[in-house]
Parts: structure tokens; C-alpha cells; sequence
């Protein structure tokens, strides 16, 4: 059986309704494999000597607030990067080419793209997650975008699961990812610019032209 591309989804679909991917039932499973992740590299890899390795007093003079968001920094950052390292290929190939969530992901693979997509995102979620639950302070801005990126997320793949009820439920998901590819990039510059406030603090010209680049690339 063909399986057309995605922007082709509505003809398709009636004939043979598919989930994105064989492993969405199991996204409770791969969050939580992701924050146990996070959990370990947190407490047994930054925490227990890297970051210390690395910065030295600069992270031993900061509050424990502080400290908390400075390691949250580093772990949002490096879990964004991973994320558009796997998911860059599957996005493209399925949004400009003409690869659907079912093509594998390289010839003979097992893996779909579907399942990178759904991996990546569930990344995303996780990530967030962890976010509230270990820094101690956040704005209350911070919190509504976390929250809402969390429940648009799951609800997306959620409603996935019946593409009988749902026909539309695979063009949804390829919208949320679109915005979601936006968010991580413009939410990765803001990562980079605090972890350089607190190693070069006393460099405010350096810092100014940090911050704007930032902000720059948050509005755009």
C-alpha cells in the first residue's frame, strides 16, 4: 500500500486510517524514560561534578536558586539541540518532500518518521516537565507557556490515536511541530544569553549585544 504525504491526508485517510506512529500508544512510556534521563544526567553527571568542573566558583557563589536555573540552562539547551539534530531530517523530509510519518527513517530502517516525531516531542514535553518541577522560581509567563506546551503536545498525539474520529488529527500534529521547531529556536538563544550573564558578569557591553541578539531572535 502507498502512503501518500501528509498534505495529501484527507483522500488517504478515508481509505486507510493510520496513526502517526506504531509507538504513540506508548508516549506514557517514552516520557517517562526521558525524564528518568534527566533525572541522572542532572543528578549524577551536572550536579555531582561537571558543572563545577566547568564554571568552578562561578556556579559555587551563586544562591541555590540560582543554581538551579543556571543547571537547567545547560539541560534545556542540550536537550534542544539534540532534538533538532534528530528530528532536522524527518521535519524536512516530511513537510518539503514527499515522505510521510509511515516512510522509514532510512532505507530499511524499522524506524518510521512518525516515530522520530513522536520521540522528539515527547523530548519537548519532558523537558518542560522537568523544568517545573525543578527549578524553584519561574515567571508566570514561563509557566503558561510550559503548560500550554504541555498540553497541546500530548493532546495532539493524543488525538491521533482515533483517526477515525480525528481525519485531521495527522495535520494537526505537522502544525504543532512547525510551531514547536519555532519555539525551540527562539527559546535556545535566551539559554545561551543567562549562562553568559552569570559566567561574565561584569561584561556589559559584551552582555548588552548577547541580550539583544536574543531578543531579537525571540520576536522574530
Amino acid at each position: 500500500m502507498a502512503i501518500t504525504p501528509f498534505y495529501r491526508h484527507p483522500d488517504t485517510v478515508a481509505a486507510h486510517p493510520e496513526i502517526i506512529s506504531k509507538i504513540a500508544p506508548f508516549s506514557a512510556l517514552i516520557i517517562s524514560v526521558i525524564l528518568v534521563i534527566l533525572f541522572l544526567v542532572r543528578y549524577y553527571v551536572l550536579e555531582a561534578f561537571l558543572i563545577r568542573r566547568l564554571y568552578g566558583s562561578t556556579y559555587t557563589n551563586l544562591s541555590a536558586v540560582n543554581q538551579r536555573g543556571f543547571i537547567n540552562h545547560h539541560i534545556a539547551g542540550a536537550t534542544k539541540i539534540l532534538i533538532l539534530f534528530v528530528a532536522a531530517y524527518p521535519f524536512v523530509k516530511v513537510i518539503i518532500g514527499n515522505s510521510s510519518f509511515h516512510t522509514p527513517y532510512h532505507l530499511g530502517s524499522q524506524v518510521t518518521m512518525g516515530d522520530i516525531f513522536i520521540v522528539a516531542a515527547q523530548m519537548l514535553v519532558g523537558m518542560y516537565v522537568f523544568e517545573l518541577l525543578y527549578r524553584i522560581k519561574l515567571s508566570p509567563v514561563a509557566v503558561l507557556h510550559h503548560v500550554g506546551t504541555i498540553i497541546i503536545g500530548q493532546t495532539a498525539i493524543a488525538i491521533s490515536l482515533e483517526p477515525l474520529r480525528e481525519p485531521d488529527a495527522d495535520i494537526e500534529f505537522m502544525l504543532c511541530t512547525i510551531w514547536g521547531v519555532f519555539d525551540i529556536i527562539s527559546e535556545f538563544f535566551p539559554h545561551v544569553a543567562i549562562v553568559l550573564y552569570r559566567v561574565y558578569p561584569q561584561r556589559h557591553r559584551f552582555l548588552s549585544r548577547v541580550f539583544l541578539l536574543s531578543s531579537l531572535a525571540d520576536r522574530i
